[in-house]
């Protein structure tokens, strides 16, 4: 008898998704390493004054392009996945003119009137740095750019809608980091300083969406000669692809996205007003660290979501049921281990800020904790909004800033970062059991599967079990990192014992046979 593990090794889908899964843990890797590169260059070149006016203004940049996207590159990829799937490729370029004309006349107008009052802006937000010189005139640069950054997620959702995840690899991760290591140098000689600095960071964004272009033109072409054959019912599916329709699901999307850029940004702002600016760096630390936690979730979403919206769109939940499921036990096989490490080791991890940080150990402990239960529940987002409920998705993210904002209140004057990272982590179960009980409710797929619940008693056993004894023990810190660094491996070499109960046996395989050719069309 075949077990769920044997099906989902047969399915095409799973090892698609695991090889594009795989390509993205590499671009990852690329992206991760330039970024630090870039830090490292800019500060030894700058200072920190210099390097500070740099990271807030790139970081504003990247918060106004996240937000005038208006949520369309989610259904950039839901829309076109269905399409395709739909045997109507032909029709996502409607999608891109009714998507990406409106978006590009905000993103014009933002970029005009950010010009325009380029002093304001940067005193607004550097405050007395906006005396640095190139302050300003990094803005404008910034400024200028904004359209291009923004239409560049967009058309790269496109792309992963039509089953291209190699270009926002290229693009997103490897080409754009790249290039700033490469242009932060040149900088150095040609435009020494803030705005050398500055433009070497945004000028690859103007190579990213000419690239970007010229893939999609040639993917769009491909895509109108794609007829897959589906069961008559698929056939009859509404079609979503008016404008009426693209932003009615789109607009709740763009407020859930402002909410979530809230979400995750205000709590140590909150902390600095409710409880100084000492509560306020403790939290921020732990921020930092709970967040990095976090590209493992987007970089399975980023995978999985074309997937699922094509096979919502051919009715197949049992797909849908095993991909997630799947989806659910990479994020917990590689998620779990570290939050339990900066659980029971909260004290060790923060002392690497500097010895005042210690006195966060139990925000970071409370936190790390409660990263656990979305870890569990996997991309249950992706389903929610893959099916087409934008509008709950809204809700969950109303609710769970509401949670966090009325504890953040009650807590932080008393508690300082300790009742922040309470209120943080009940908003983070709250959002959690929220989509579990609408994917069962609305789908009937219970967003917690074996494979995640496995993968969790692994890491417990491996990893959280071996470091609470050594911390609560009082093991010196070398004895706690030396059990650190093996109970991690203890873990990778469970995972691989059980690595078919996990099905991470697809993601070990397609490790193994990058560049190896298939019988089977991957996803670009």
């Amino acid at each position: 008898m075949s077990t769920p593990s044997d099906v989902a090794a047969r399915n095409p889908v799973t090892r698609q998704v695991a090889r594009a899964g795989a390509l993205t843990g590499v671009g990852a890797v690329v992206s991760a390493v330039m970024g630090f590169a870039f830090t490292v260059v800019a500060g030894r070149s700058l200072g920190t004054a210099g390097a500070g006016v740099v990271f807030v203004i790139t970081s504003l940049f990247t918060i106004a392009t996240t937000m005038l996207k208006l949520g369309s590159d989610t259904t950039s990829v839901r829309v076109a996945a269905r399409l395709v799937a739909l045997g109507r490729g032909r029709d996502v370029r409607s999608v891109v003119r009714r998507l990406g004309v409106p978006v590009l006349a905000l993103t014009l107008v933002t970029a005009a009137v950010v010009i325009a009052l380029a002093p304001e802006v940067a005193r607004a937000a550097l405050g007395r740095s906006v005396s640095t010189p190139g302050a300003v005139a990094g803005v404008v640069v910034l400024a200028l750019l904004i359209p291009a950054q923004t239409m560049t997620v967009i058309l790269l959702a496109l792309l992963r809608g039509l089953g291209d995840i190699r270009t926002l690899v290229l693009v997103d991760q490897v080409l754009k980091p790249t290039l700033r290591v490469v242009l932060v140098g040149a900088a150095a000689l040609v435009v020494p300083g803030v705005l050398g600095v500055t433009v070497a960071w945004v000028l690859p964004v103007a190579a990213g969406i000419v690239v970007t272009v010229v893939i999609l033109r040639r993917r769009l072409d491909a895509a109108e000669a794609v007829t897959p054959s589906l069961d008559p019912e698929a056939l009859d599916a509404p079609d979503e692809s008016s404008s009426r329709a693209l932003w009615a699901y789109t607009l709740p999307r763009a407020v859930a996205q402002a909410l979530e850029i809230v979400s995750l940004s205000i709590g140590v702002t909150l902390v600095g007003r409710l409880a100084g600016a000492s509560e306020a760096g403790l939290f921020g630390a732990v921020n930092r660290l709970a967040v990095a936690g976090m590209l493992v979730w987007q970089a399975v979403r980023i995978v999985i979501s074309p997937n699922i919206a094509a096979l919502l769109t051919s009715h197949d939940v049992d797909g849908v049921r095993r991909l997630h499921q799947t989806g659910s036990g990479w994020i917990a096989a590689l998620a779990w281990p570290g939050y339990l490490v900066l659980a029971a080791a909260s004290p060790t991890v923060l002392r690497l800020f500097g010895d005042d940080f210690g006195a966060g150990s139990a925000a970071l402990t409370t936190v790390a904790i409660a990263m656990l239960v979305p870890s569990l529940v996997g991309p249950a987002q992706s389903l929610v909004l893959m099916a087409g409920w934008s509008t709950l998705g809204l809700l969950v993210s109303v609710a769970a800033l509401v949670t966090n904002l009325v504890l953040i209140f009650a807590l932080v004057p008393e508690l300082g970062a300790f009742g922040a990272a309470i209120a943080w982590g009940a908003a983070l179960v709250v959002e959690s059991a929220l989509y579990v009980a609408i994917t069962r409710a609305r789908l009937g797929i219970w967003a917690v599967g074996r494979p995640a619940l496995v993968s969790a008693a692994v890491a417990t056993v491996t990893v959280g079990l071996p470091l609470g004894v050594a911390t609560l023990s009082g093991a010196g810190e070398y004895v706690v990192v030396g059990v650190a660094a093996l109970s991690l491996l203890a873990h990778l070499a469970l995972l691989m014992v059980l690595r078919r109960h996990v099905h991470l046996d697809q993601f070990v395989r397609a490790l193994r046979r990058r560049g190896a050719p298939s019988s089977e069309k991957s996803p670009r």
